[in-house]
């Protein structure tokens, strides 16, 4: 199983993360700009290997080759967190000395796929506010948020919490959520706002 397959070999530290925006800009005639996100924000994860052995290189190569189509477990130490990751590019390999070799590569965050171990707010992983002022008001079907993450916490009070329209039995928070763009929707009760695991 793929949440089981981590990444074999440690990089050199620090690694460099950058995201996706995944918003789309467009213009109307007026000029008017408008923003709509399209989709979870991906993290990409630069690893650098530098000096390494040519069984590390190896290493990497074999897994790269046995996961090349599959999702996989990468724990970044350094943010002392999980994230279930591709291979985002084919990795770079130069030769610096007698089998010494740099190496280079890139991941990126799985959207929509299960992680081995999901962010929580207990750990204290960064997260977002929505405020109830943000949320689209359905009338007696609720107030419907939006969001690009991982799991949920309901601020206030509800009566019920759909996550994607399924029912979800009232757990708050809801943390084994897999990284998306999100729809919650409470019914009932006072909801002041929503926050979510980024």
């Amino acid at each position: 199983m793929a949440t089981t397959d981590s990444f074999p070999v440690d990089p050199d530290y620090t690694v460099t993360r950058s995201k996706e925006s995944n918003v789309l800009r467009g213009r109307v005639e007026s000029a008017r700009e408008y923003f709509r996100q399209k989709a979870a924000p991906r993290r990409i994860f630069d690893l650098v290997f530098s000096r390494r052995s040519k069984a590390d290189w190896d290493e990497i190569e074999q897994f790269r080759l046995q996961m090349m189509t599959d999702f996989f477990t990468f724990e970044d130490k350094t943010a002392a967190r999980s994230y279930s990751v591709y291979f985002n590019s084919e990795p770079i390999y130069e030769e610096v000395g007698h089998e010494q070799i740099n190496m280079r590569l890139e991941l990126i965050e799985a959207v929509g796929v299960a992680m081995a171990v999901y962010p929580s707010f207990a750990t204290a992983n960064p997260f977002g506010t929505v405020p109830v002022a943000q949320a689209t008001d359905m009338g007696a079907n609720g107030k419907l948020f939006v969001y690009p993450g991982y799991g949920y916490r309901v601020n206030g009070s509800f009566g019920q919490i759909y996550l994607d329209e399924a029912l979800t039995g009232g757990e708050n928070p809801k943390t084994d959520v897999v990284l998306a763009l999100h729809r919650v929707r409470i019914v009932g009760g006072g909801p002041v706002s929503l926050d979510y695991l980024t």
